[in-house]
């Protein structure tokens, strides 16, 4: 009887997991069509230098399309230096020499290439080997910064490597804004308290603020994305 007990739960846990749908092709949360497939507008966009605002759609809201998807990732030795690339730092060692740093994810450098907008190259100096980094486009105006095409997510595992991920401008309406910068994000799970309540992927989190700001003008749920802090704005 034991032994039918462990085979019955084992198959049920079987099909359950079975159904759970590979990251690049889950939508985390509701009618995301309504978030890809707004209109353009910057009263949904993310604060670039100041806290978001708790209630309303004013400043402090983030924005970002449904599900992210894994890019395949060009790399090359950080001691050649794509001639697209060259404007930017980059350390040689996997050390030193690198352009930024911030407490999710350690010294970096991200450069958009001078001739591709929509490439971009990435180094990071500590090795993420158990998630996706995930790099969202964005554009901004007035302060505010939006979303533009859906997230690109690679594993990022050498610091003497430069990764080059060509990102999408695919959000309805905005074809025609220039990259200006990047979110950047693990594809972890973190606690997000009110609103929401629970465990989340942190672009699940950050589709959700979106979701709940473009379709009620509810911009809480991004306040709090921006409080849990798992995420980095950067501007080209």
């Amino acid at each position: 009887m034991l032994a039918y007990k462990f085979i019955l739960v084992f198959l049920v846990s079987l099909i359950f997991s079975a159904c759970d749908a590979p990251r690049d092709r889950r939508a985390a949360y509701g009618n995301k069509s309504q978030v890809f497939n707004s209109t353009p507008t910057f009263s949904s966009g993310y604060a670039i230098n100041s806290p978001a605002n708790s209630s309303g759609s004013g400043s402090g809201a983030a924005s970002e399309q449904a599900g992210s998807s894994p890019a395949t990732p060009t790399t090359t030795p950080s001691n050649t230096i794509p001639s697209d690339a060259s404007h930017c730092q980059w350390s040689a060692d996997g050390i030193t020499g690198f352009a930024s740093d911030h407490a999710l994810i350690g010294p970096y450098t991200l450069c958009k290439s001078s001739t591709t907008e929509t490439n971009v190259y990435i180094q990071i100096k500590n090795p993420i080997n158990d998630s996706y980094l995930c790099i969202i486009p964005t554009t901004n105006s007035n302060n505010l910064s939006t979303y533009v095409g859906e997230p690109r997510c690679l594993f990022a595992t050498d610091p003497k490597k430069i990764y080059m991920v060509s990102l999408y401008k695919n959000r309805y309406g905005y074809g025609s804004y220039p990259i200006t910068g990047a979110m950047l994000m693990k594809d972890k799970i973190y606690w997000y308290p009110a609103p929401y309540y629970q465990y989340l992927l942190a672009p699940d989190a950050y589709l959700q603020c979106a979701e709940f700001l473009a379709t009620k003008g509810d911009s809480s749920y991004c306040y709090t994305f921006n409080m849990v802090n798992q995420h980095k704005y950067h501007q080209f």
